[in-house]
């Protein structure tokens, strides 16, 4: 059990983390033309109106491609945040860096091609929002950075009911406002008490009171699985010709806003974010830009899942944050949040100085049974197979951490597919213990029901399960490149290709048709890719989806 105190030191640790994340935004596109990234002003039509480029040429109704939009409100300058920092923290003596440049914007959302709302498709900025905070309560507040969430809902609100054509904008002229994108005009909200005027509340409470009544997309019906619930014993098949569907998620409409947005809708929309975040004055975040791209008709209206603004761990460090106040972390965690003293330094071993060490632990009865079908002469080179064995030796039957330095260029790739064949085989040795392929499994179904549909799971045994890998980074590109080379056909070499197998057809589905060797990886880090996944795994093409592939 830890102390009180170094309960305390770990969730400091990582809240500090938490807040480096937040104060860390993506970066958003600059004005390029030449590549539909367009600046927004007063006087000039969007993309999506008439007279822009985009619509010279008229929209093809047969087209199987239509235009989508991004909207970027309020873009500042990432420098801006660092100003703020300094002013309230003051000088560091351990900036190694202090370099920051870039824009990004107090929030985006998706536009349809016709200028409509994508609702399920707005995000805030938690970076500014942050920076509004540091200034008010400060960071002498210990829940200084808490409540983004629940912030950014109650824009949302806003936000939507602009988009629906439900609160008004009014024009400020005469040079008492700052103008955004080139606009003095703002939401017919109380600014001075921060609430809305009279004759505005009933319109915001209905729509808190629609948007709180209407599940969350993809949400089921009863959320907790009960074991032994009463249904058929068969799930319902969403595939079924008489369901006339595929997809139970493709049968909603998307849910978009009720008329098409204005540069002045974009404008005060902006400047009451800004207000209500206080940043106004610090970040000046007057511009707005828009990225168009051409997407599937089909996928026309739905928001592509990604979290234009934001850390992508920063909610998650927030979890663990609260999770270690009160208890102790799980082994993996708890050893990458050692203090530096507390380290053994008998555990310590110089490679280098010590290489029998490496020669001890590239041994034969060290090798793992499984091996990447790459060209037989074209093994892993020693310290790639070193750290192969030490990972499979320390962690494959304990948690913890093991971390391999990897510079560019040296290799990472190839050494985790030998590693995903090591963890492959091991898994296999288990699964050859079983009598049947039915002794998988344990207990009573889970069932729940979800889009009108029983659902129904067993619950794979215990020593079945932890064969499961992640491939994480802060860099998406390089995440979905080492998901789709793993699997093609092309990481085999030809020498294998005749033997190597593993479920080719559901891999070259994942793959969009390109030839594949197995099922291996798939990408899953954003709403859009989740669900391309489930369409073309269990369904198949398109074109042939009326029962599950």
């Amino acid at each position: 059990m830890g102390t009180r105190q170094e309960r305390q030191r770990r969730t400091d640790i990582v809240r500090y983390w938490r807040a480096v994340e937040m104060f860390s935004p993506q970066q958003v596109p600059a004005v390029a033309p030449k590549r539909h990234v367009y600046a927004v002003d007063a006087g000039e039509p969007l993309p999506w109106e008439r007279g822009h480029p985009l619509r010279r040429r008229p929209e093809d109704p047969d087209s199987e491609m239509v235009w989508q939009h991004t909207v970027y409100c309020g873009v500042y300058r990432v420098a801006g945040v660092r100003d703020v920092l300094l002013e309230v923290f003051g000088e560091s003596e351990e900036d190694h860096d202090g370099r920051l440049d870039g824009s990004s914007a107090l929030l985006a959302f998706e536009v349809t091609h016709s200028g409509l709302l994508v609702q399920d498709s707005l995000t805030f900025s938690a970076c500014a929002w942050a920076t509004g905070r540091a200034r008010k309560p400060g960071p002498a507040a210990r829940d200084w950075l808490d409540g983004f969430d629940e912030q950014a809902g109650a824009c949302s609100r806003v936000v939507l009911g602009v988009g629906d054509g439900r609160l008004p904008i009014e024009d400020r002229p005469g040079g008492r406002l700052l103008p955004f994108a080139g606009l003095a005009c703002e939401i017919a909200l109380d600014t001075v008490t921060g609430g809305l005027s009279s004759a505005l509340r009933p319109v915001l409470a209905e729509l808190r009171a629609a948007l709180d009544e209407a599940p969350a997309p993809g949400t089921p019906e009863d959320p907790a699985a009960a074991p032994d619930a009463p249904g058929d014993d068969l799930d319902d098949d969403p595939g079924d010709p008489g369901n006339n569907s595929d997809n139970s998620r493709a049968r909603k409409p998307p849910q978009l806003g009720r008329k098409p947005l204005t540069v002045r809708d974009l404008s005060a929309v902006t400047r009451w974010v800004s207000d209500h975040f206080g940043v106004t004055a610090d970040l000046r975040p007057e511009t707005v830009r828009v990225s168009s791209r051409r997407i599937s008709r089909r996928r026309a209206g739905q928001a592509g899942g990604s979290d234009f603004l934001n850390s992508f761990i920063a909610a998650d460090l927030a979890m663990v944050a609260d999770r270690l106040a009160g208890e102790d972390p799980p082994a993996a965690l708890g050893a990458y949040l050692t203090e530096a003293a507390r380290l053994p330094d008998f555990d310590r071993v110089d490679l280098r100085a010590s290489p029998d060490v490496v020669l001890a632990g590239v041994a034969p009865d060290r090798f793992p049974l499984g091996r990447w079908p790459a060209r037989t002469e074209h093994p892993l080179v020693l310290s790639q197979q070193f750290a192969v064995n030490k990972i499979l030796d320390r962690l494959g039957d304990s948690e913890g951490v093991y971390a391999v330095n990897g510079p560019p260029g040296t290799g990472k790739t190839t050494q985790l597919r030998d590693l995903i064949a090591a963890v492959l085989v091991r898994r296999a040795e288990r699964l050859a213990e079983l009598a049947r392929p039915d002794d998988a499994f344990h207990g009573a179904p889970l069932r729940w029901r979800t889009s009108g549909y029983q659902r129904s799971v067993r619950a794979l045994r215990p020593e079945l399960t932890g064969f499961e890998m992640v491939v994480a980074s802060a860099n998406n590109g390089a995440v979905e490149n080492v998901s789709n080379e793993i699997p093609a056909l092309g990481s085999v070499d030809e020498e294998w290709r005749a033997q190597a197998a593993y479920f080719p057809e559901q891999g070259r589905l994942l793959l969009g048709g390109k030839p594949a060797w197995g099922t291996l990886a798939a990408r899953l880090g954003n709403k859009q890719n989740r669900s391309d996944f489930r369409n073309a795994y269990w369904f198949g093409p398109r074109r042939d989806r009326r029962r599950p592939a």
